[in-house]
């Protein structure tokens, strides 16, 4: 690839596991807002872009960013089941960031990412991403949309690897 052009960032280098976790430090500073929610998409047509392109357009925030991110290729045709990430079918994810600076321009900010993430339902079977997840109500609604028929293996390893679940994390699976 660097014989094509010159890239405009070149992450092919071994990098330790304190570099790739500062890696997006500049990019999301300390004292900044962050909202951000995800959907997999089944579609691109005309009009979803249309939702996009408006959501875009209306954004209360110049920092956010609406990302869409190509899936398929090689992770498509790994089985649903043979890895924890379970959303391989979906040909589209798209990452809803609402990014501001000011607290007071909270509610306007977290409002345009839910309602993105509603308008953009009807072109979405379901899913979501846990690197985006928002508010959760239910997480074991976002655990079952994440991981899917995934989910009860997962728990069973976390059962044999932590049954005291010492390990929580933010989204836990809970050890079954």
């Amino acid at each position: 690839m660097r014989t094509i052009c010159e890239p405009i960032a070149d992450l092919s280098a071994d990098m330790g596991w304190k570099d790739v976790q500062r890696l997006l430090d500049e990019d999301y500073p300390d004292g900044k807002y962050y909202y951000w929610k995800s959907i997999y998409l089944e579609r691109l047509d005309d009009e979803c872009m249309s939702v996009l392109e408006e959501y875009t357009r209306n954004r209360p925030s110049a920092e956010s960013s609406i990302d869409v991110w190509f899936l398929g290729g090689a992770s498509a045709r790994v089985a649903q089941d043979a890895t924890a990430f379970y959303n391989r079918r979906h040909p589209f994810l798209v990452g809803i960031e609402a990014n501001w600076s000011v607290q007071t321009d909270s509610e306007a900010n977290i409002a345009w990412a839910r309602n993105l993430h509603t308008a953009l339902k009807p072109f979405s079977s379901g899913g979501n991403h846990l690197n985006f997840p928002g508010y959760v109500e239910d997480i074991d609604e976002m655990l079952r949309g994440a991981y899917g028929e995934n989910l009860p293996r997962l728990q069973s390893v976390k059962a044999a690897y932590d049954p005291e679940n010492l390990f929580p994390g933010l989204l836990n699976i809970t050890p079954k």
